[in-house]
């Protein structure tokens, strides 16, 4: 009886889509924001937890959805510039804005690990409106 040994070789091509960290209308100018992003994937899947049921795939960057998403009046602008007929965010808003919306977004970043430390290993309930509500009584 004969025994042998094949070797095969396939190619698999995957289609993954994902959010860019920074860019897009935020590029830059939250640069604290951006470094707890890119340094430590807590935080990411921290946000990606309390965003689970929101409509990510409209933006460009995790940045830009957060910056959106915590301050929704900031959608339209958001839009016109990914339609290249609006400015950055950098050339629309004030030095205290920067500072308000920098520090609203790392606190909200503290807030989201916090709910996703507190539901780990569990399907807890926590919407997009209870986190974004908790992050403007923080800030």
């Amino acid at each position: 009886m004969e025994q042998g040994c094949s070797l095969r070789m396939s190619t698999r091509l995957d289609l993954v889509q994902s959010l860019a960290l920074v860019g897009g209308l935020t590029s830059t100018i939250f640069p604290q924001v951006e470094a707890m992003l890119i340094n430590s994937t807590d935080y990411q899947g921290a946000l990606m937890y309390v965003a689970k049921w929101k409509k990510t795939d409209n933006y460009r960057s995790m940045m830009d959805f957060m910056f959106v998403e915590l301050h929704p009046e900031w959608r339209y602008r958001c839009k016109a510039f990914y339609r290249d007929k609006g400015l950055k965010l950098m050339d629309q808003i004030t030095t205290e804005q920067l500072l308000e919306y920098n520090d609203r977004m790392l606190k909200a970043l503290e807030i989201a690990l916090d709910i996703y430390r507190e539901n780990r290993g569990h399907m807890g309930k926590c919407s997009w409106m209870n986190f974004s509500q908790k992050v403007h009584k923080a800030a």
